[in-house]
């Protein structure tokens, strides 16, 4: 007869099992450290990152061209003075390097005297220049300032006269002037919305 098959009798040991676990450890790991191996090498040429889009950056504003709807004029090309006093709601006196100077608002002609509404004028006139720095533009320079009549505007390129007539403390003067369809159209709202104390 031949020999019998040999069968495992329970509790013992499988050698062949025994033998295949180291190698399949190895061969994990192998495996585990080539993997290893691609991720270092890839990283060395990362994939680009997708580039935001950049918000525009406002445009600058050119340099002494504040904004001001006295159209084409850079205030800065305009003569400077320093506010000594403020006479009333439409007048002051300035210090410039020619010397003292009494100027009126071109544009804006507040009450005057007991007229009503010329306390509250002059105050705020006295509000936006007491010692303030100002540019005065006349309306055609090279000509007589017909009394010293000038626009008088802020260091940032506000106009004094706009101010009083948009808060209803001044009208817009009669006179010929550059900017005085601009004036009355700003008179004309202060009128419409009764806004400030000459149109309550």
């Amino acid at each position: 007869m031949g020999d019998l098959p040999r069968f495992r009798t329970p509790g013992q040991p499988n050698w062949h099992l025994r033998l295949v676990w180291p190698f399949l450890l190895l061969l994990g790991g192998f495996v585990f450290f080539l993997e290893f191996i691609a991720d270092v090498g890839g990283s060395e040429n990362p994939a680009s990152p997708v580039a935001l889009e950049a918000t525009p950056s406002p445009a600058p504003t050119a340099t002494g061209q504040p904004q001001t709807w006295f159209e084409g004029v850079n205030i800065y090309d305009l003569p400077q003075a320093q506010v000594e006093q403020v006479i009333d709601g439409e007048t002051i006196v300035v210090e410039d390097e020619n010397g003292t100077l009494l100027v009126r608002y071109l544009g804006a002609d507040t009450p005057q005297g007991s007229e009503p509404c010329a306390v509250e004028a002059t105050l705020r006139n006295r509000q936006i220049l007491e010692e303030e720095q100002v540019y005065l533009l006349e309306d055609r320079p090279g000509l007589p300032d017909g009394g010293g009549f000038r626009y008088v505007l802020l260091q940032e390129g506000q106009s004094v006269d706009e101010i009083l007539i948009s808060e209803g403390l001044a009208r817009s003067r009669d006179r010929r002037s550059t900017y005085r369809d601009q004036f009355d159209q700003i008179e004309d709202v202060s009128a419409r919305e009764h806004i400030g104390c000459l149109w309550q």
